[in-house]
């Protein structure tokens, strides 16, 4: 983790006073009308209420619309492109394996570089043709599991997200040492590793997830086949994000740092039912994430109390 900087103070707003405008003159009252007839509003009118979504990035089902950040930093999950043990069907989440191999097929690849651009676009602002306001980006900054598939896609994701915003800049302008190419440059967490499903699931079928699954809707605290509980898992990747809220601190950064969590499947399933307030016994009542998806964790009211207060 990068080292902890004193952010510098914020610059207050200042507010014009706005004159009233001058009375109106006193009017005669009109002649009493009769009552306009009631148009009734078309029901697809009254659903028509609310606003867009603020990016295609698709929400953690169950929560409302993104609003703005409550919390110090906005998070993104993305979860590893198809790697080749996806393709071949196994369970590898040993880390003295996952470490080493299991990487990204070509097409989970071509999946990271997808996600990459489109977080560029819809998070950034990065659109073909339009000019960048440096001043008006936020800092980004990406955190990674390990394992070989998560590292591979992590470096892939922040690749492409420089090379978009080469795209938008001249080359002879001088950019904040967060939108530096180094400044993107993933940092390894391992308390986003995968889930250890244990010995004796490692390299099998992983249609026995499931099996897996069915204990951790009778107790998080389990750990059937020798698996890592899923209280465990939520334990350590919700411990990581309350670190970035206490320290984690760029200075001189425009508003919340865009925090970006490479990670897999389980692990990522347990952290955003963590923002939710969700136990990790019922992870498995919130939508999972495909492969190379960017989901952004929007905390509930409930979810805040997973990681504040800090301490």
């Amino acid at each position: 983790m990068p080292p902890k900087r004193t952010a510098s103070a914020a610059l207050a707003k200042a507010f014009a006073t706005m004159k009233k405008p001058a009375a109106a003159p006193a009017k005669k009252p009109a002649a009493a009308k009769k009552p306009a007839a009631t148009v009734k509003r078309p029901a697809a009118a009254e659903a028509r209420t609310k606003k867009a979504a603020r990016t295609s990035v698709t929400p953690v089902p169950g929560s409302e619309e993104p609003k703005a950040p409550v919390m110090r930093h906005r998070y993104f999950a993305i979860r590893h492109g198809e790697s080749e043990a996806n393709a071949a069907g196994i369970i590898t989440s040993d880390p003295a394996t996952g470490t080493e191999r299991w990487g990204l097929t070509s097409k989970g690849q071509e999946m990271a570089a997808t996600t990459g651009r489109q977080f560029a676009t819809d998070i950034l602002g990065l659109n073909a043709g339009e000019a960048v306001d440096l001043a008006s980006l936020p800092c980004v900054r990406v955190f990674a599991s390990d394992f070989k598939r998560a590292a591979e896609t992590a470096k892939i994701f922040a690749d492409t997200v420089a090379s978009v915003l080469r795209e938008h800049v001249p080359a002879d302008a001088q950019v904040p040492d967060w939108l530096s190419e180094r400044g993107l440059c993933p940092v390894t967490e391992t308390s986003l590793r995968e889930r250890f499903f244990g010995d004796e699931l490692e390299e099998g079928p992983n249609t026995r997830y499931g099996d897996v699954w069915v204990e951790d809707k009778k107790d998080a605290t389990s750990t059937p086949y020798g698996a890592e509980s899923a209280s465990a898992v939520q334990s350590r990747t919700g411990g990581f994000i309350r670190r970035l809220e206490r320290d984690f601190t760029i200075v001189d950064a425009l508003g919340p740092v865009h925090v970006v969590l490479v990670s897999h499947g389980d692990a990522l399933q347990l952290l955003q039912a963590a923002f939710q307030g969700i136990p990790a016994s019922d992870h498995r009542s919130l939508k999972h994430l495909n492969p190379a998806e960017l989901r952004e964790l929007v905390p509930s009211e409930l979810g805040l109390k997973s990681f504040y207060p800090l301490a």
